[in-house]
């Protein structure tokens, strides 16, 4: 019983040091999307540019996404909408496109396709990808004011209940 009361600490004990390593681990990744953004101008495929911690816009989403990815274009409708239904200055959406094959004929295809209303940014040699340190799409970053407010590295349904009762508690903030 002395054994088993020890075993039964020790788990708890590796449990909460893998939380606490995931915490730290978390922490540091929003640090670092933090400091990229703090810098970051995008400039779209259409030729204009955007320094994004300077806009008016309170929450900024960049979502990473390619035209070969189900789950990306499975986002995008509801993308659209979103950026549909907020003005500029409250929701700005960022499309980072990492196509490595005929980018800007697949960006345009997509754009007619979905009806994309926000910017479309061609990230040529994946340098956006790398900069953000990101391995694997979708992968969608939140920014309130420059400050990380949520991370999705899977699709997210922009549209869903859950998330426009997140984005409009971001908003009133």
């Amino acid at each position: 019983t002395l054994f088993a009361g020890f075993l039964s600490f020790q788990i708890l004990f590796d449990s909460f040091n893998s939380l606490a390593t995931s915490v730290s681990s978390e922490n540091k990744m929003t640090s670092h999307y933090e400091q990229k953004f703090k810098d970051l101008v995008l400039s779209d495929i259409k030729g204009n540019s955007f320094a994004v911690s300077r806009l008016s816009s309170s929450i900024v989403i960049i979502n990473f996404w390619a035209s070969c990815c189900q789950p990306c274009l499975r986002e995008l409708p509801s993308m659209v909408a979103l950026q549909k239904k907020y003005d500029s200055s409250k929701l700005m959406i960022f499309g980072i496109n990492s196509d490595e094959e005929e980018q800007e004929k697949n960006i345009n295809k997509m754009t007619k396709q979905f009806g994309i209303n926000f910017p479309i940014i061609a990230d040529k040699n994946s340098k956006l990808l790398d900069k953000f340190s990101i391995t694997k799409i979708p992968v969608t970053i939140i920014f309130k004011n420059g400050k990380v407010v949520e991370y999705s590295d899977g699709p997210i349904d922009f549209e869903s209940v859950e998330f426009q009762s997140k984005l409009d508690s971001w908003i009133k903030i």
